[in-house]
């Protein structure tokens, strides 16, 4: 069987950097108030860098352990980002900021499983199955 090239178009592109940098800048959404009113002290702010790192250290091992020879974790990511598509841009745009960061952070999840390539393999099926079809 030959190897199927998954061929991702700009908008899938765009919505998967957008669920991407939701996940990513998480922590520093949920203190924005406390930045913006200069509530934050050092420790505050240590601690929100660690929150970053501790995302980004995530998303890595994720990318590490979830990869496999068929089915790397972006071309799973991008996947489930073209599944969730509707071709109405605004409601892809919600969709990717609501699925995709919690399809990032079971992928983290699974990543600390026995099989991770495995799993992640059919969570990113179970969306292909389900996807998003006019």
């Amino acid at each position: 069987m030959p190897d199927v090239v998954i061929r991702i178009s700009l908008l899938t592109r765009i919505n998967m950097i957008l669920g991407v940098l939701a996940v990513s800048f998480a922590p520093l959404l949920w203190t924005w108030h406390s930045i913006h009113d200069g509530e934050m002290d050092q420790q505050s702010w240590i601690a929100l860098v660690a929150q970053l790192g501790l995302g980004q250290f995530l998303l890595w091992h994720a990318q590490k352990r979830c990869s496999s020879e068929k089915l790397t974790y972006w071309q799973g990511v991008a996947v489930v980002a073209a599944s969730i598509r509707t071709h109405w841009v605004y409601t892809d745009v919600l969709l990717a900021l609501l699925v995709l960061p919690l399809m990032l952070t079971a992928s983290a999840v699974v990543a600390f499983s026995t099989r991770p390539a495995y799993l992640f393999q059919r969570l990113v099926h179970g969306f292909y199955r389900n996807r998003m079809e006019q």
